[in-house]
């Protein structure tokens, strides 16, 4: 299994109210980009970290059973 955090205006609108974390079941060779697209999320890498491990990934990163990955949209400001 592999958690998902989606941070801020990623979270994910259910009838239970807004939702920032997910257990999403885990297979060998699944990489972060896997996960985005069964999520359903348009992310753009230039806006968004990718954080597995506490380290930024890429899109390509192949994920472990038990790791935990942050979607973070960067914040502008004016």
């Amino acid at each position: 299994m592999v958690i998902v955090h989606l941070h801020t205006v990623l979270r994910l609108q259910t009838a239970q109210g807004l939702v920032g974390r997910l257990e999403f079941p885990w297979s060998p060779g699944m990489d972060i980009d896997q996960v985005i697209r069964r999520l359903g999320l348009e992310i753009d890498e230039e806006h968004v970290l990718l954080v597995a491990g506490g380290m930024n990934r890429e899109r390509s990163f192949v994920l472990q059973d038990g790791d935990e990955l942050h979607l973070i949209p960067a914040i502008s400001g004016g």
